[in-house]
């Protein structure tokens, strides 16, 4: 019914234009993933958060620039929830019901950390997209920091679909159908809802082709079927009995290619995480070549340095001793100056004195 999505610095602003559904430049409607929308109904959606009067990118930056901010790639700008319009309520609830979610989730993350709240009539089913910037205390610093982890964190998730069920019971004085099969144990993300319906797809048509394949088991055994007529290499048998073993094997047919269909779906969704995982490993393998090329440069150098200083210590093998007398010397000539420039300064002094005597 509601899920959480977050995004970085470098895919929110994809993501505000589609919320208010901009259009590029050449007058297309900007699309995020895989989203079928009706544009013959797009003028049916609305923003709860009419209060706000800055386009979102604008206020996003003037609302950033007040945040401590980590200078990392990974840090989340902007927290999405997406809540659905659940389907025990009717039509006529729609704007009530996400007025209430807005004034809950307003109230939960701070109304002044609000982008929007854009509620999308033009897809599958009404659902409110409610943007917000995740703003934490620094208590070390007491400044202000983005931090979406100190704000959604996994516990904060857990009890979430909870804390929302009850917030709308007192508002509608009965269930609304808030929490489901997949929310009950938390928030789940797109990714992960869509690997478990594949994975649940697969397990139920495996299931459902098992007990068609005992049935048609049982249908090949003699006392089962009763034959009308024997011929010599050939059993001719009721109309009924040969109805019922073409539409098991139908069935099972049909089984056997809803079984393939899940397997397909459910081999593309892994698909794609392993092409993630994939990319991260390449990433990093990429940045530990770098870092191996700079050390075996710098060995490199290093070793050219201590062979020229051999071959000159080679061909003089008295510099390193002719060096170390010099530098002995040297240290003494400066511990003479140093005794010489102490007794003139005692010299200056006591004339000093004298002549103040005089």
């Amino acid at each position: 019914m509601a899920h959480l999505e977050k995004y970085t610095q470098k895919d929110y602003r994809k993501l505000l234009m589609h919320y208010e559904r901009a259009k590029d430049g050449n007058g297309q409607y900007h699309k995020y993933k895989n989203q079928d929308v009706d544009l013959s109904r797009t003028y049916q959606n609305y923003n709860v958060a009419n209060f706000q009067t800055l386009p979102q990118a604008e206020f996003m930056d003037k609302r950033l620039a007040q945040l401590k901010i980590f200078n990392r790639s990974d840090v989340k700008y902007l927290c999405d929830w997406i809540v659905t319009l659940p389907k025990l309520l009717g039509n006529g609830d729609e704007r009530k019901f996400f007025d209430a979610v807005f004034r809950f989730l307003a109230g939960k993350y701070k109304r002044e950390n609000v982008v929007s709240a854009y509620v999308h009539k033009d897809e599958t089913q009404p659902h409110m997209h409610f943007a917000f910037i995740p703003v934490a205390m620094d208590k070390k610093r007491n400044i202000k920091k983005l931090c979406s982890k100190d704000i959604v964190g996994r516990d904060d998730l857990l009890k979430f679909h909870e804390e929302l069920d009850d917030y709308l019971t007192n508002v509608f004085g009965c269930n609304t159908g808030v929490r489901n099969g997949a929310t009950i144990d938390g928030n789940r993300s797109i990714d992960e809802l869509k690997r478990g319906t594949a994975v649940k797809a697969l397990k139920e048509v495996r299931a459902a082709r098992e007990t068609e394949e005992k049935r048609i088991d049982g249908l090949r055994w003699g006392d089962r079927i009763t034959p009308v007529k024997e011929k010599r290499d050939a059993v001719v048998i009721s109309k009924a009995d040969y109805d019922s073993a073409n539409d098991a094997l139908t069935k099972r047919y049909l089984l056997e290619e809803r079984a393939r269909e899940a397997e397909t779906e459910k081999r593309k969704v892994l698909d794609k995480d392993y092409r993630k995982d994939n990319f991260r490993l390449e990433v990093t393998a990429r940045k530990l070549k770098a870092e191996k090329a700079a050390l075996e440069t710098e060995r490199n150098n290093l070793s050219n340095r201590l062979q020229r200083y051999d071959k000159v210590f080679k061909k003089n093998p008295n510099l390193l001793e002719e060096f170390l007398r010099l530098a002995a010397e040297l240290e003494r000539i400066e511990q003479l100056e140093q005794r010489i420039a102490q007794a003139e300064r005692q010299a200056r002094k006591q004339a000093e004195k004298e002549e103040m005597q005089m």
